[in-house]
């Protein structure tokens, strides 16, 4: 192999790293946008009722859990 081989092989492969770097980048990208218009839109997982939902399972399991540690450290029998 003779150096200019060696240089234009090196280069050749920054380049095809640089276009599959920015390839993943764009993907990424892509589902970050596609995310901030259903946000804004209220779709899929942020449809109001959805939202709704998961808020009173939340609060539900909130309320469990202090339940439990009443039980645990014996404040319900005051």
């Amino acid at each position: 192999m003779t150096i200019v081989s060696m240089q234009e092989n090196r280069i050749g492969s920054w380049i095809a790293a640089l276009i599959v770097l920015i390839i993943i980048m764009n993907f990424i990208f892509s589902f970050y946008c596609l995310d901030q218009k259903a946000r804004k839109d209220q779709v899929g997982p942020y449809a109001p009722e959805i939202v709704a939902r998961e808020r009173r399972e939340d609060s539900l399991q909130k309320a469990k859990q202090i339940e439990k540690l009443k039980k645990i450290y014996g404040e319900d029998e005051k």
